[in-house]
């Protein structure tokens, strides 16, 4: 299952398709689409046990802040249903900070400040020995566009950190053995990177855009994190 929790920005081009597109190429397959955005109508979610994994997608939305939405209440909900069932989840970019949210942890603005384009995450021990980086380096090219994180000040006790970079002490995290969280992308290739970049260029006006777009990459290692998920789904 998709569930998900935002969508591209108008501005991208319409050729680069959506989340529910991203994800299935990268995936290599469908995925049932769950749309947890406010006013999709879609009321209460469904129980994590009917599926065999759960991929949380990112969103627009921000967890930094005192109060909360009552979407993001339900889909904090599923993410602890889901660790307590032994439903296999994945959560990306905001879908990462959800779970640091749900278990107790802060999400708040990077003193970085945005972290967007083509940049390098290094794995911990701990994430060198967690299945989802299984057959991988240790130090990974992935695709970012992201303004918030997981407050390391206060991670969660029982929350494993798997990865790191110069801008954020938790690009990784897991809880338990079925629940992780990676704070970058997955599912954007080169053109869907270059596409948020230009998107986000008014927020973007400490940072040299057009370099970020010319070294802007595909990732297949982090797409491998995808299918090495999927993998454990299927076989679990």
């Amino acid at each position: 299952m998709l569930l998900q929790l935002g969508e591209a920005p108008e501005s991208m081009p319409s050729e680069l398709g959506g989340y529910q597109r991203w994800f299935e190429h990268a995936w290599d397959g469908p995925l049932r689409l769950v749309d947890g955005r406010p006013g999709m109508g879609v009321g209460k979610l469904p129980d994590p046990r009917d599926f065999a994994g759960i991929v949380v997608s990112g969103s627009p939305a921000t967890l930094a802040s005192a109060a909360t939405a009552p979407w993001i209440d339900a889909a904090a909900e599923l993410v602890r249903r889901a660790h307590d069932v032994g439903t296999p989840l994945l959560g990306v970019c905001f879908g990462h900070q959800l779970i640091g949210h749900a278990f107790g942890g802060r999400v708040v603005a990077n003193p970085w400040g945005w972290e967007v384009g083509t940049r390098d995450v290094q794995l911990t021990d701990e994430g060198r020995r967690d299945p989802l980086f299984a057959g991988l380096p240790a130090r990974l090219r992935v695709n970012l566009t992201h303004r918030d994180i997981i407050d390391p000040a206060s991670c969660p006790s029982g929350l494993r950190v798997l990865a790191h970079n110069d801008a954020a002490a938790l690009q990784a995290v897991a809880v338990g053995s079925h629940t992780w969280g990676v704070q970058f992308h997955p599912e954007v290739s080169a053109a869907i990177m270059r596409g948020y970049i230009d998107a986000r260029r008014p927020v973007l006006a400490d940072r040299d855009c057009d370099a970020l777009h010319a070294r802007s990459a595909d990732c297949p290692d982090a797409v491998a994190i995808l299918r090495n998920f999927r993998a454990m789904v299927l076989t679990s």
